[in-house]
């Protein structure tokens, strides 16, 4: 009663520590989930801040790609090359403006002194034309580079005339050294593969510069480019940089022309930041104008936004740098969620107090019942484990006797085969004296010839397959026959000499059984007594009677084989027709016995074997098997 107190006790107490537990944890997996709520929002910020930047620059690089292309087009024009007509130059030249206005300002031909030769817009519009052509170009960089390397260049930021920033794209014009003006052939060539114009200069061996063609492209322009995209809103601070640092695009426009690294840049971008955070940003920018991409997460008390920095090259050359700062508020993003994740929190709790009050109550009326089922489950447990301990023991004894059998076979079938090629080799050497060594060839052989016949009648006992061809004879007269074949043979078999077998026939003792099996069972009982008998008073007696079978008083014949030998070894004897059951000093294989009983039962009969006690002594052994009484209809 006490014991089952305490119990309940227990479970009560359980439940109790179970429901503070279960509130602990929804705490903390509340507090959890808030700090991962932040941490995916974050993320996911910081995913479109970077899918911004790059499809930001993405934009811009095919803008001025598609300029790059009119300018590669344009320098292996016929018409550029032999340098004629001045008015179909500057035809071409307002097709490619036309082309790319939205974010450029004209295209013009510089000759290679530096003066202009055709310029677009100048059909509709001579005065730009007219203000520049007397003007020497030779000296600014976007004509010197080109000229120098012989390749597409890309300028730093430019305050044009009329005071717009932007920048110029130029690309040299290169023509044959041998003819500069003598017909296509000799100014470009197309690539059959990929369809694009090769540069003269890697066609011919030598090529002479013959001046530019210039596309000026307004930063203006280019802020309109990225407002229509939506990635320059009120929200995102875009930035971008020349590849000297300059600004040359922010909605600050006092900015524009400033170093980035400058005081005054730093003072209106990064000033509401910690020092420490400053030059991690800055560090961050630096990385971006070496060419790379990243994202920056800035979380100070004066600002929460994600810094994200793409460069921005052609044909490999890093020109610019697009920065973009995107501000955020977590906690206005996720209020809604870590609300439903409260109030789950709190519903969630009360519904484990009330099914913990429930589960108690059942655990409680159910404690009795399960320590009683337990308690038998113990019970039967145990006995299995004392049947698997006993099955284990006997599974020892058997794997102990196996080896036993197989030393012992290998024992039974190397002796006869060793003596039969033994007494080969002395008829070989002397054959004059064949006689005298076929009886022990001969004897040998039948040894092989039983061992053989135990092994598969093993077999098939063990398969199932032990065929009994029954029919009806006497039993006396069968024992008889045995009697006779045993002594005729005693000499081949090894049989004591001495021994006296004794059977006084009576009236006849019909059975139906197979003949051959029982004549078996009988030799090798006889057989065996003959083994464990010896001396000058060796006895076999055998007694032939009708006995009560079983407890229904059927009748049966019981042949009993009795003799005074050595008896059976007290070792032995607890499982005296078990497999492999021998003892080695005494030969055999320990089969005989096994096949015995197995046959005897085969016809619904028992055997038995035990010692023949005379006054407290061993008087040898005596073996019984009972068969059915055959009784004619």
């Amino acid at each position: 009663m006490l014991k089952s107190l305490l119990n309940s006790f227990s479970i009560i107490i359980s439940i109790i520590l179970l429901a503070v537990i279960l509130a602990i944890l929804f705490y903390f997996t509340y507090s959890e989930i808030e700090r991962s709520a932040k941490a995916v929002a974050l993320g996911e910020i910081q995913n479109v801040s970077m899918t911004q930047t790059h499809d930001s620059g993405k934009i811009i690089e095919n803008a001025l790609m598609d300029i790059v292309t009119n300018l590669k087009t344009l320098v292996n024009s016929p018409t550029v090359q032999q340098s004629k007509d001045i008015k179909d130059m500057a035809l071409l030249m307002n097709a490619g403006q036309s082309s790319t206005q939205q974010i450029t300002d004209y295209y013009r031909i510089i000759d290679k002194n530096g003066k202009i030769i055709a310029t677009s817009n100048l059909i509709n519009n001579h005065q730009p034309y007219n203000k520049s052509i007397d003007q020497d170009f030779s000296n600014r960089s976007y004509f010197t580079i080109p000229k120098e390397i012989n390749k597409l260049y890309i300028s730093n930021l430019i305050n044009s005339n009329n005071k717009v920033p932007g920048f110029s794209i130029s690309m040299p014009i290169l023509i044959n050294d041998i003819s500069k003006n003598e017909g296509i052939n000799q100014t470009f060539s197309i690539n059959n593969t990929n369809n694009e114009f090769i540069p003269i200069h890697n066609t011919f061996n030598k090529t002479i510069f013959n001046g530019i063609i210039e596309a000026s492209v307004r930063i203006d322009k280019l802020e309109k480019l990225l407002e229509l995209s939506m990635l320059s809103s009120e929200q995102n601070e875009v930035t971008l940089l020349d590849r000297n640092e300059m600004v040359m695009f922010n909605a600050k426009k006092d900015l524009i022309g400033k170093k980035f690294f400058s005081d005054k840049v730093q003072s209106l971008i990064l000033n509401p930041l910690p020092l420490k955070e400053s030059e991690s940003i800055n560090k961050f920018v630096n990385d971006a104008l070496n060419g790379k991409s990243g994202i920056y997460n800035i979380n100070t008390t004066s600002q929460t936004s994600t810094f994200s920095a793409r460069p921005i090259s052609l044909e490999g050359d890093q020109f610019m740098t697009l920065l973009i700062n995107k501000p955020y508020n977590i906690d206005a993003e996720v209020i809604y969620f870590l609300n439903l994740q409260r109030n789950f929190s709190t519903i969630a709790i009360f519904i484990i107090i009330f099914v913990s009050s429930i589960l108690g109550y059942f655990l409680f009326t159910w404690n009795k019942r399960l320590q009683t089922k337990v308690n038998n489950q113990t019970i039967k447990l145990n006995q299995n484990i004392k049947q698997l301990r006993e099955a284990n023991k006997q599974l020892k004894v058997h794997d102990k006797l196996q080896k036993e059998f197989i030393n012992i076979t290998a024992h039974e079938l190397r002796t006869p085969i060793q003596s039969i090629m033994g007494y080969a080799e002395m008829i070989k050497s002397f054959p004059e004296k064949t006689s005298n060594y076929v009886q022990p060839i001969e004897r040998n052989a039948q040894r092989l010839y039983k061992l053989i016949q135990d092994i598969l009648d093993i077999t098939k006992i063990e398969s199932g397959n032990l065929v009994l061809n029954k029919t009806e004879f006497d039993l006396q007269e069968k024992i008889s026959n045995v009697i006779k074949d045993l002594k005729t043979a005693k000499k081949l078999d090894g049989i004591n000499q001495n021994v006296q077998i004794v059977f006084h026939p009576n009236d006849p003792f019909k059975v139906f059984a197979d003949k051959e099996r029982i004549y078996q069972v009988i030799s090798n009982l006889i057989k065996n007594a003959a083994k464990f008998t010896s001396g000058k008073e060796a006895k076999i007696e055998i007694i032939l009677s009708k006995v009560k079978q079983d407890k229904n008083k059927n009748e049966g014949i019981s042949v009993k084989i009795r003799d005074n030998g050595t008896g059976i070894d007290p070792e032995i004897l607890p499982r005296l027709f078990s497999k492999f059951n021998t003892k080695s000093e005494f030969g055999g294989t320990g089969l005989g016995l096994y096949i015995s009983k197995k046959i005897i039962e085969a016809h619904d009969g028992t055997i038995i074997g035990y010692n023949n006690d005379s006054n407290g002594e061993i008087k040898g052994a005596t073996f019984e098997f009972i068969l059915p009484i055959y009784k004619t209809k």
